[in-house]
């Protein structure tokens, strides 16, 4: 007994055993201290949410119309133009989104939370949905939402996670409180090219802005990969010439987009098993969403968003429907927008980046619908 305790003794003041925990213990208090933060991939999930509380901490823009949505709003309207057209029409609005590519119902709460905190000037939200959400609802964590509610408050995240009905495992529980499991890929990527994240890095801070989060300047368009779902798929399969009259029109991560949300353009979760526990869900995870805007005083406006033509299922009057129930039945005062068809010409396919996301040019042409429209209901 005593030869194995000597031993034992002998192993922990070994220098293999104490450095290495030395060393595992020292980079669990660096990363609680936030200083690695700054150094997250760029546009990574984690990334993009402390970019947004920055923004809304620190920007010179004080919002009184507050945007809250997914990838749609985020690539899809540009604030600085909406800004622009408020300017110049006089009239006391000034927008700020905090939309964000990814974010279900419970990151939505928890970066409205935030930014209620941060700005005491919002009087309007303007909620865009994303219409397969009611079916998209479970009770399991997703893994790109919980590194974006790991860059909040814990004890908050947990308690906001419950009343959405999420079931807490207890890897949620360790990815939340040891950073180093938090940012277990990130430091992976980072150690193994150092100097490509700094580059990355440095080229980032140049390009994006001090007052929003996006700004799309991406030229390429669905429409070069084909008129039908069918050739979309088999041309992003087989690739397309990167030039077109001496212009670039895609690249290898936009043949990647086309090729995953063509495939998306065929599958409906409408169809999954367990519909109406789905719907359920949706209906508690979007009333605590509102429920948190009424309480601070905040009007809702809820957008039904443009998709291209290629998502006539997600596009489909039914999803439509349901939105406007279930908000109604939140609150039959609050006003929504349908959206879905304001896009829909013969450039329709050259409008999108791929067949969810709009491009710049589309982002331009529909930031004007969205502005004219919503105006009329801004006091």
């Amino acid at each position: 007994m005593k030869s194995s305790t000597k031993e034992l003794l002998k192993f922990f003041t070994h220098p293999i055993f104490y450095i290495p925990i030395s060393l595992i213990f020292f980079l669990e208090i660096f990363l609680r201290t936030g200083i690695y933060d700054s150094f997250l991939k760029p546009l990574s999930y984690a990334a993009n949410i402390n970019r947004i509380k920055s923004i809304v901490k620190n920007s010179s823009i004080d919002p009184n119309v507050l945007v809250v949505g997914t990838s749609v709003p985020y690539q899809g309207l540009l604030l600085n133009d909406l800004n622009d057209y408020s300017k110049k029409d006089q009239v006391n609005v000034v927008f700020q989104s905090i939309a964000t590519q990814g974010a279900f119902l419970v990151t939505q709460n928890m970066l409205l939370n935030y930014t209620l905190r941060e700005r005491d000037n919002i009087k309007y939200m303007i909620h865009f949905a994303d219409l397969d959400f009611p079916w998209q609802q479970r009770y399991d964590l997703e893994l790109a939402n919980r590194s974006m509610l790991a860059q909040f408050d814990i004890s908050e995240t947990i308690f906001i996670l419950k009343e959405y009905e999420y079931i807490i495992k207890p890897e949620d529980y360790r990815f939340f409180y040891i950073k180093i499991l938090t940012y277990q890929k990130d430091l992976r990527d980072f150690f193994l090219n150092p100097l490509g994240r700094f580059k990355s890095l440095s080229r980032s801070r140049k390009q994006l802005s001090q007052d929003y989060s996006f700004i799309n300047n991406n030229d390429y368009a669905l429409g070069y990969y084909g008129s039908t779902v069918e050739e979309c798929i088999n041309n992003a399969i087989k690739g397309i010439p990167y030039f077109k009259d001496n212009q670039q029109i895609t690249d290898e991560p936009h043949r990647t987009a086309v090729l995953d949300t063509c495939k998306m353009a065929n599958y409906d979760p409408y169809d999954d098993p367990g519909r109406l526990t789905w719907e359920n869900l949706f209906y508690i995870r979007l009333n605590h969403l509102y429920q948190t805007a009424f309480k601070n005083g905040l009007k809702i406006i809820t957008i039904l968003p443009p998709y291209s033509i290629f998502m006539q299922k997600t596009r489909d009057e039914k999803k439509a429907q349901f939105w406007v129930e279930t908000i109604h039945k939140i609150d039959p005062n609050i006003i929504i927008l349908d959206h879905r068809f304001v896009l829909d010409d013969d450039k329709n396919l050259f409008y999108f980046y791929d067949t969810i996301h709009l491009n710049r040019v589309g982002a331009e042409k529909y930031t004007q619908i969205f502005y004219k429209d919503i105006i009329k209901f801004i006091k």
